[in-house]
Parts: structure tokens; C-alpha cells; sequence
């Protein structure tokens, strides 16, 4: 177990959504751990309190992974020059997000090149990642 980061709120509260058709879906090892621990520990540095959501849709044959939190959100060139580190896969254009570009070539190296990790924040307001396009193979295990 780690220790809260410097900054963290004291109270940290989750929901966990899943669509039932979902439940038997195989999500790839770390796509989701990097995610929540971004949230946390980069999310809520202004805040006594946390929220942070996890959602799991279909939309026709794609599944969409939502990990949203109730942070402060990223400034406009912020979040900007995260979008172009995941389009370009530079990471060391963006120091410290080497965990975001990661799962996005995580998802690109199973799924191809369409798919991967998009990022919807404002300066003030929470923060969604989501794994894009995400498409999965549904489990056969009984």
C-alpha cells in the first residue's frame, strides 16, 4: 500500500459504473491503475476532498472506459500539449506523463492505431481520460 502523495485529499470517494453486458469484458493489464492513480495524485492538489468515477459504456461495437475526477482540471496549453504527446507518442514532451502515454500505447499495441487515450478537461473543473475507440475482446471463461 503507498501513502497518500503530498497534497492529497483526506477524503477520497469512488463510484464504480459498469454496464452489465460489460461485466465479463478482459480489460488489458494497467490500463486502469495508471489512470485512477493520475486522478489522485495529480487531480486533487487543491481540494479536501476527492471524487473519482470509473465508467464502463458500449456505444454499437465499441467499449468506452471513462476515468473521470472532480479535480482542479488542466490549464488550456496544459491539456493541449498532453493531446499532442498522445497523437505524436512523444514522451518527453510533456515531463511527468509517462504513465498516461503509456496505457495509450498500451491500447494502440492490442487494438491498432485508431484507438487509444483522449483527455477532456477545463481549468477549474474535473478531468475526463478515456480510453478511445477501446475495443475488447468479450471473455469465454465460464
Amino acid at each position: 500500500m503507498r501513502k497518500s502523495p503530498p497534497g492529497a485529499p483526506a477524503c477520497i470517494t469512488y463510484l464504480i459504473n459498469v454496464e452489465e453486458s460489460l461485466r465479463t469484458v478482459t480489460v488489458p493489464k494497467l490500463i486502469l491503475q495508471p489512470l485512477v492513480e493520475n486522478a489522485i495524485e495529480h487531480g486533487f492538489t487543491r481540494h479536501t476532498e476527492g471524487s473519482v468515477k470509473i465508467l464502463a459504456e458500449t456505444d454499437g461495437d465499441e467499449i468506452y472506459i471513462i476515468v473521470m475526477d472532480n479535480g482542479g482540471g488542466f490549464e488550456a496549453d496544459r491539456l493541449r500539449a498532453l493531446n499532442a504527446m498522445l497523437t505524436d507518442g512523444n514522451s518527453f514532451s510533456v515531463i511527468g506523463s509517462i504513465g498516461l502515454l503509456n496505457v495509450h500505447q498500451r491500447i494502440q499495441s492490442v487494438y491498432g492505431k485508431a484507438c487509444g487515450v483522449s483527455i477532456l478537461s477545463e481549468p477549474g473543473m474535473s478531468t475526463s481520460v478515456t480510453p478511445n475507440e477501446y475495443r475488447a475482446e468479450r471473455s469465454t471463461a465460464s
